[in-house]
């Protein structure tokens, strides 16, 4: 028998707010968990009634984690690239857009600072975020040496990328 953790959020993947555990073909719904992490995902069903149920699974102390590989090319704006030839590839894939919502966008981030539209005297008196401001966050850098044609295969399975045809593909 498996089992595994099924989650469908509102987004793009669906418009259901159900978070479950299957057993076999059995689906229960379930929280309260200490945990939760998400990896390379959330920036896909970002929006409140999303929050409000991964919320709701948490029980009154639990943790949110989320996660994502992000290289220097497919970076926020705002971020600097280690190097110049990698600030050349993340300007090139800010021309790429297909509208779809990523983490390099940062849109995801919006969904947490609207917890609670307020002024600051509202703040004081009827604030209640279902998740501590500001985000924690942890950068770890990293690097990985390859090829110039090896790293033209990494960048082509960027979906944005791997989504082009013909001469927006070829390299000059």
């Amino acid at each position: 028998m498996s089992h595994y953790l099924s989650i469908t959020l509102p987004g793009n993947f669906g418009n259901s707010c159900i978070c479950c555990v299957t057993f076999g073909n059995e689906s229960h719904r379930i929280g309260p968990l200490a945990k939760l992490s998400l990896s390379q995902a959330f920036h896909w069903f970002a929006h409140n009634s999303s929050l409000q149920e991964i919320h709701r699974v948490l029980d009154a102390h639990g943790v949110l984690g989320m996660i994502w590989n992000i290289e220097d090319y497919n970076a926020p704006k705002n971020h600097k690239a280690t190097t110049s030839w990698e600030q050349k590839i993340q300007d090139l894939t800010w021309t790429f857009d297909d509208n779809e919502p990523r983490f390099r966008h940062e849109q995801w981030r919006k969904v947490f600072e609207d917890q609670v539209k307020s002024t600051p005297l509202s703040l004081i008196i009827a604030a209640d975020p279902m998740f501590a401001m500001p985000l924690g966050e942890h950068h770890e850098s990293w690097v990985v040496r390859m090829s110039g044609e090896r790293l033209w295969e990494r960048y082509c399975t960027l979906s944005q990328i791997a989504m082009q045809e013909g001469e927006a593909l070829e390299v000059g």
